[in-house]
């Protein structure tokens, strides 16, 4: 069975970008209560791996939403640089503002979700040949931080947040839970009227 690999994940996450940015485009009747965000930016996994983060955002109230976000990265693990690793992790989860305003929002959250993670190990034999190991695993993955949202418009703003996602690999490969730190920096687009 194939795998969706990063590259077709990062894909999978701009279209749902586009999708968002182009609902955004399109005027809501004036009976619809739907308000949200989608974001997109730059992701940093434990200080080794980079990679980018698409985030759509809808509000269940003044101070609730619900997120989904697709996100992936590339890099090595810290001191090992012959393993590369490829991650694409999907994650849906609960946000809480705890000081709303139109400008500034800063907020945590939690998230559940799905981590798989491909290496790949470029080593030489003992004739100098290289050799080229692959290995993949998958994670449930379990995430909580916070962050801010500092809206420049009331449409367009950034976003930078900070999260703590712990990988809990099948239990036929265990391999002990892995923690992730992950920082992340954005543009936010608006769509509806905030609650």
């Amino acid at each position: 069975m194939e795998t969706l690999d990063s590259a077709w994940m990062m894909r999978i996450g701009r279209v749902v970008l586009l999708a968002a940015a182009a609902a955004m485009a399109t005027p809501l009747p004036a009976s619809a209560q739907i308000s949200g965000d989608v974001a997109g930016g730059y992701l940093n996994v434990s200080g080794t791996m980079h990679g980018g983060f698409g985030q759509v955002t809808f509000d269940l109230g003044p101070r609730w939403s619900v997120f989904g976000q697709v996100d992936g990265s590339r890099g090595h693990d810290l001191g090992d640089d012959t393993t590369t690793f490829r991650d694409v992790g999907v994650i849906v989860g609960a946000r809480r503002r705890w000081q709303p305003s139109p400008r500034v929002s800063p907020f945590w959250q939690v998230g559940v979700g799905a981590l798989h993670s491909e290496g790949i190990t470029d080593t030489v034999d003992i004739r100098g040949r290289p050799v080229h190991d692959t290995f993949t695993v998958n994670y449930l993955a379990l995430q909580s931080g916070g962050g801010v949202t500092v809206m420049m418009t009331p449409r367009v703003g950034m976003r930078a947040q900070l999260d703590l996602q712990f990988g809990i690999p099948d239990q036929s490969q265990f391999e002990g839970v892995s923690a992730f730190v992950r920082p992340s920096i954005g543009v936010v687009m608006r769509f509806g009227s905030r609650p």
